[in-house]
């Protein structure tokens, strides 16, 4: 088995993951890291001590060193290319394999005869602030995602490979891709295996970088939905206007009229709100697997709130013109 890891990080960064698949129950047989070549320089000692090591325990690190930044999705295209293995494996820089990940991939890949099986990560927090975006955005269960995957090749000669000029949701893209094409894809139905950490490193303003750039980056792909995202604001324009001129042009500001509707403004620009606090507030955070505990007393009204920054964030790209890009 390869394991491929496209990497933007740090040598430290690099070496928590390496770290994890040197403990693996199942050791695969070739790890790819693919890297920036400038960033290897004054690194060669460093990367032939982890070679070193990986040999000791039977593993081949391969080091491929990319001419210029790749996005991820041609990242992992060149993994593949590399990969000399008939399965192959995925992993990210932040997503850490618990111990029995391999092992227990391949037991369920051979139990359901599948060309291979989704990964199952979990999203690490450890502060208040991190656990509040965590539990806002990503919830408490597992989530199917392509690192942790492991797949035999035949099913990258059925989906295609991922598209390469987008920085982010590419995998996505892929996995829906797969499953429309119906491929033989096992879901996963265990703990989790894979933990990402890399909320560790983000505050909200951070955040709101990176979500404003994945979606400026990757707003053309269908799964994200940006045209129901501007109906459902044009819609609320509109039945904003209906209601301010409500009361004046149908009831004719008459109080006994039967079609007279006390407050109709306030109540139409209210609902909106009170139904996102709710959507985003308690309703998402508990379908995600955040404990009632978690969501009330008053904690709902914090969950809401970063639920709609970034909402606000991922709209404001909708209006920047495509060549701003």
């Amino acid at each position: 088995m390869s394991v491929i890891i496209p990497s933007h990080g740090t040598a430290l960064e690099c070496a928590k993951v390496l770290r994890g698949i040197c403990y693996q129950s199942l050791l695969p047989q070739e790890v790819i890291l693919i890297r920036v070549s400038n960033l290897l320089n004054g690194e060669n000692e460093y990367w032939h001590a982890w070679i070193q090591d990986f040999l000791k325990k039977g593993v081949t690190l391969n080091i491929v060193e990319a001419k210029s930044v790749l996005f991820p999705g041609a990242a992992r295209n060149l993994g593949l290319m590399c990969a000399t293995m008939q399965w192959v494996a995925f992993l990210d820089v932040e997503t850490i394999p618990f111990e029995h990940w391999l092992h227990e991939q391949m037991k369920s890949i051979e139990a359901s005869s599948s060309l291979g099986i989704f990964g199952s990560t979990i999203y690490a927090a450890k502060n208040f602030k991190h656990v509040l975006v965590r539990d806002a955005i990503y919830g408490r269960r597992p989530i199917q995602t392509l690192p942790g995957s492991v797949f035999s090749k035949k099913v990258f000669n059925l989906v295609g490979q991922f598209i390469p000029l987008i920085r982010a949701a590419e995998d996505t893209e892929w996995m829906i891709r797969a499953k429309t094409m119906g491929v033989r894809i096992a879901a996963n139905s265990c703990d989790a295996q894979i933990s990402y950490n890399g909320l560790s490193k983000l505050g909200l303003r951070g955040l709101a970088r990176k979500w404003r750039r994945n979606y400026l980056s990757s707003r053309q792909l269908q799964h994200l939905k940006v045209q129901t995202t501007i109906v459902w604001l044009l819609g609320y324009v509109v039945v904003s206007l209906i209601a301010f001129n409500w009361n004046a042009i149908v009831a004719g500001w008459q109080v006994d009229s039967p079609f007279y509707l006390d407050h109709v403004t306030k109540i139409v620009s209210l609902t909106p709100i009170a139904l996102h606090i709710i959507f985003r507030g308690c309703y998402l955070p508990f379908k995600r697997g955040v404990p009632l505990s978690g969501i009330f007393p008053f904690r709902f009204m914090l969950l809401a709130a970063v639920g709609a920054f970034l909402d606000v964030v991922k709209v404001s790209t909708i209006f920047i013109p495509r060549e701003s890009r």
